[in-house]
């Protein structure tokens, strides 16, 4: 896809993404790429996010670090809760879990959300998708595969950043990075 095919040069450090010099903007998407290792010492303290998300991303490349775990990393923040984003259907995710020996719950599903745990350790797995609200409490669920479009339902437009481990991408459509620069929420 057009949205994230770029080449741009890796970042050395978190704070040069903060100073977006070497960020790159096309098409209104800013993409960065950073170093693999970089992120694994701030998630290895709970393995069972990165076991997830590697195993995840081998089969659906559109996988993605998402929201305030992601906001948090590049402040250099301590975070305990970490979400993952894929375009992965629910189906999906839970086969390659069971596969994999992964534990996880269902309890979500309909909102395309597999919680897979490991003793305390616990992280959400959503499919992106829209949701659509009408007279219920409870959305209208349409599991799609564009981290954008997804990106269009989040809270805040910092969370609404997504980070590839894998790959090093980071994909901001909404200018969250800008904004995290200038301490705004």
């Amino acid at each position: 896809s057009a949205e994230a095919v770029m080449s741009v040069e890796p970042c050395v450090e978190i704070a040069v993404v903060l100073e977006l010099s070497s960020i790159v903007v096309a098409a209104n998407v800013v993409v960065c790429v950073m170093p693999c290792n970089k992120i694994y010492y701030w998630f290895l303290g709970n393995k069972i996010i990165v076991l997830v998300q590697k195993i995840i991303f081998h089969e659906y490349p559109k996988t993605y670090f998402v929201g305030g775990a992601v906001r948090d990393f590049l402040l250099q923040r301590k975070f305990t809760d970490v979400d993952i984003a894929t375009s992965a259907t629910p189906e999906q995710v839970k086969k390659i879990l069971k596969f994999n020996k992964v534990k996880f719950s269902t309890s979500h599903e309909k909102f395309g959300v597999i919680v897979a745990h490991k003793g305390n350790s616990k992280v959400e797995i959503s499919t992106f998708r829209t949701e659509r609200y009408s007279n219920n409490r409870f959305p209208e669920v349409r599991f799609i595969t564009s981290p954008k479009t997804d990106s269009n339902r989040r809270d805040f437009i910092i969370n609404a950043i997504y980070y590839n481990p894998c790959t090093g991408e980071i994909l901001d459509f909404h200018g969250g990075l800008e904004d995290l620069k200038n301490q705004v929420i």
